[in-house]
């Protein structure tokens, strides 16, 4: 657990001893850039607090979904019926699922709402619409009276923002960020999550963090994100395995970059390369360039087509 994602653990499993010791309810927004930890803190908590079947029942403390790809009010509503349990999650007006949502919610003691990929209703593009979802997120939190954990990527804040109600009930703000290799103590951190990820391989790896060049060509690789390093080092497993070697070399680290992280990724460009460049790979085109930048710009090439057309 690094100090983000430790951070980001402890105030939602609060809120949740909260809420079960006093049904006082603190809601958060978590937010951070792909790779980052959001979507697996999810999965630690849901783990933590598993559903518990009972003769009459299903206990559900924690309800987590996933919200779909250009989220509505109904498609959201029904991936929450469908992790409650509901045989028809489809059937009925939006009001509806709604008053079968809250029912539900109550019937398993619901403790906490998470719901992840919240960025998908934002990505709708339609300011109307955001802020209908939004509105019936705000009413969710207050029908249901449970808390409620909303995560995605950095540009789930324009959902926040396109509806002030629902802003001022998520004023606490949590970030899941990549590393960044600016302190003696965040450096002693990247070295601490790569060391535990090397030595829970089943094979060696000779890529040695003790050397200042070897621990910045991981860093530049994965962009100081723990999703990528995870998929890298994956990858480059796998390719041990294939080649029927006994140990990770920087050779196999980079051809794991450019089939896992960026085929265009070689030469220069390549972090495992002898003649790497030595720079952060954030240019148009690069790995971790601004995605959200890119959407934006071709969301306006995209409305320039349809005006000419």
């Amino acid at each position: 657990m690094f100090s983000q994602f430790a951070e980001a653990h402890r105030r939602i499993s609060d809120s949740l001893a909260l809420y079960q010791a006093t049904g006082l309810v603190e809601n958060h927004l978590l937010y951070g850039h792909a790779g980052c930890g959001k979507s697996t803190l999810c999965h630690l908590l849901r783990g933590e607090h598993p559903r518990v079947f009972e003769a009459e029942r299903n206990v559900v403390p924690l309800l987590y979904a996933s919200v779909p790809a250009l989220a509505t009010i109904s498609s959201v509503n029904e991936a929450l019926l469908r992790e409650l349990g509901d045989p028809m999650p489809t059937k009925g007006t939006n009001s509806a699922k709604t008053d079968r949502l809250i029912t539900l919610i109550e019937g398993c003691s619901v403790a906490i709402i998470i719901l992840d990929e919240v960025q998908h209703v934002h990505d709708r593009g339609q300011s109307p619409t955001i802020y209908k979802v939004g509105d019936w997120i705000k009413n969710l939190g207050d029908n249901s009276r449970k808390p409620i954990v909303l995560t995605g990527l950095p540009r789930v804040r324009g959902l926040i923002d396109t509806n002030e109600q629902l802003r001022r009930r998520f004023g606490s703000v949590l970030t899941l960020d990549r590393l960044i290799l600016d302190s003696q103590e965040s450096m002693e951190e990247f070295i601490a999550l790569a060391s535990s990820l090397i030595e829970a391989l089943p094979v060696t790896c000779d890529l040695d963090l003790t050397s200042e060049k070897a621990l910045e060509r991981l860093y530049y690789a994965t962009d100081g994100r723990i999703g990528y390093m995870v998929s890298l080092f994956h990858r480059a497993l796998l390719l041990t395995y294939l080649s029927e070697a006994h140990c990770i070399e920087e050779s196999v680290l980079e051809l794991a970059f450019m089939q896992q992280i960026w085929k265009g990724g070689c030469g220069q460009l390549n972090p495992f390369h002898e003649n790497f460049c030595f720079r952060r790979l954030d240019k148009l085109g690069e790995p971790f360039g601004d995605g959200d930048a890119h959407k934006v710009k071709r969301g306006k090439a995209r409305g320039a087509e349809a005006a000419l057309v």
